[in-house]
Parts: C-alpha cells; sequence; structure tokens
C-alpha cells in the first residue's frame, strides 16, 4: 500500500484499498498496479448509480487518467497537475479535479465524468491544500497552507478563513475537514485538523460552528483520519479521531448552559 490510501466499496460486497500504488483487496493483494515512474495520486471516483468505483490519477506532473475498476484507463488528458481529487456538486454528484500552476497562478481545474474541461476555479496563494468539503452546504473547497485554512464556494470566493494560533509546533500537512451535525438536523459545524511535519508527530484538532466561530482546539499526538458517525442515542452524530492515541470520540454536552464538548477515549 502506498501513499494516500482509501477504502472503497467494489460494488459487489468486498472492500477495496486505493492508494499510490494502485489497488489492492482487503487481505492485501495487489490487484493492479499504477504504470508510473516518480510521483502519483490515485483517488477513488464513485458515481450515483453506478456500483463499481473508478479511479482519478495524476504522476509526476505528466498527465491525469481516468480508471476503470480493473486499472484500464478510461481516458487520459495531458496536464501538468500538481495534485488531484474529487469534487462533490450541489447537487451531490462526483466530479474529478486537478490542481494546476503555483501560488498566485494555481487555480482547480473540474473536469466531468467524460473528461471534458468543466470549469476552472482560480486559488489563493495559500492554498496548498485543496479539497471538497460538505460545510457549510455541498459544493464548497477547504483549502490551506500551514497555519492558513479557509473554505471557497463554486466560483473561487472565499466564504470562510482562519489562521491556526497557540500551537507548540508551525503547521505543515493539511488542512483535512468533516462537516459534523452536532445538533442532529440542524447546521453542521467543522471538524479540521493540520499536522506539524514528518519531524513534529503532533497535530491540532480544530472545531468551529455554522457561523464559522472557534469552539474547540486541542493539540494531539499524530492523527490519521476523522469521520462523523450517527450518534446512537440520538439523530445527531459524533466525530471519530484515529491517530497515536487509538481513537477519540468528540460530542457536544446537551446538558451544558453554552456550548461545550465531551471527549472519550477508545
Amino acid at each position: 500500500i502506498g501513499m494516500y490510501p482509501y477504502l472503497v466499496a467494489d460494488g459487489h460486497g468486498r472492500t477495496l484499498v486505493a492508494s499510490s500504488a494502485g489497488v489492492a483487496d482487503s487481505e492485501g493483494r495487489q490487484l493492479w498496479r499504477l504504470k508510473r515512474e516518480g510521483f502519483t495520486r490515485l483517488v477513488p471516483l464513485m458515481r450515483a448509480g453506478q456500483g463499481e468505483p473508478t479511479f482519478f490519477s495524476y504522476q509526476n506532473m505528466d498527465r491525469i487518467d481516468r480508471h476503470d475498476l480493473s486499472g484500464k484507463v478510461i481516458w487520459s488528458v495531458n496536464l501538468r497537475a500538481a495534485n488531484v481529487g474529487t469534487y462533490r456538486t450541489k447537487d451531490g454528484d462526483q466530479l474529478p479535479f486537478a490542481v494546476v500552476g503555483h501560488g498566485q497562478s494555481s487555480e482547480l481545474k473540474l473536469y466531468d465524468i467524460d473528461g471534458q474541461p468543466k470549469t476552472q476555479i482560480a486559488l489563493p496563494e495559500w492554498a496548498g491544500s485543496v479539497e471538497s468539503i460538505d460545510w457549510p452546504s455541498r459544493g464548497f473547497l477547504l483549502v490551506g497552507r500551514g497555519s492558513w485554512l479557509g473554505v471557497l464556494d463554486s466560483s473561487g470566493k472565499e466564504v470562510f478563513k482562519h489562521v491556526i494560533q497557540g500551537t507548540s509546533f508551525r503547521p505543515y500537512h493539511g488542512p483535512d475537514g468533516v462537516p459534523v451535525r452536532f445538533d442532529g438536523g440542524k447546521e453542521p459545524y467543522l471538524a479540521v485538523m493540520s499536522h506539524g511535519s514528518s519531524g513534529y508527530a503532533r497535530s491540532v484538532l480544530l472545531v468551529f460552528d455554522p457561523r464559522g466561530t472557534l469552539v474547540w482546539q486541542e493539540e494531539l499526538n499524530k492523527l490519521r483520519a476523522m469521520v462523523a458517525v450517527p450518534r446512537a442515542d440520538t439523530n445527531a452524530e459524533v466525530l471519530l479521531v484515529g491517530g497515536m492515541d487509538g481513537v477519540i470520540e468528540y460530542s457536544l454536552d446537551p446538558s451544558a448552559p453554552n456550548t461545550q464538548f465531551e471527549k472519550d477515549a477508545a
């Protein structure tokens, strides 16, 4: 398994692992490898009504490819991409994107499922990391670099911005984010984590309320992943964060006079 691993259902009841090395099954057997040299990334692309996933990749600023479940290239575009990902539209459709350029000249190129250019979004200079985020609703982008993080709408307009402060390390990797409906059917909160460089096994977790106000910040040992899952006793969600210290669960304390979080370690 290479860098940037993703767990993905294959549409036939099995779980696969997609990474920069290619695709493996749940027992670690390599099903197919990316026939590339240099740095690469492979992200799963799920389509509504389509059982099997496809995969989107780039390699060494050469070209971008869409692969089927067996690894066959469905289409390819010659492009000096710096990264790739998937973007969820306001309608819930998932489309591939590529980030090109650097600094003030960087932009996101969005493609349709057949590889045709759809739109371009100019990115701020500090947008070294780009990912799709359903916050404050579908169709937004979480971007950032170092201590900077922000949210852009589908036109590239900045709707939220924050600078991380008060950490014992300099944030380097990230940010990674997920919306969490701590209040059930109400508007979601935004949970974000950023990480130190390879020499600092530290991460910082931040939680913003639906208005974008920081309501929680905590420095932890290196975090690897986080996900919002249903809370068993209500229609609300809890936040699960996994890393060097195991799995930690965060939830709102409904009995507190002000917005407070409960933390449970597993």
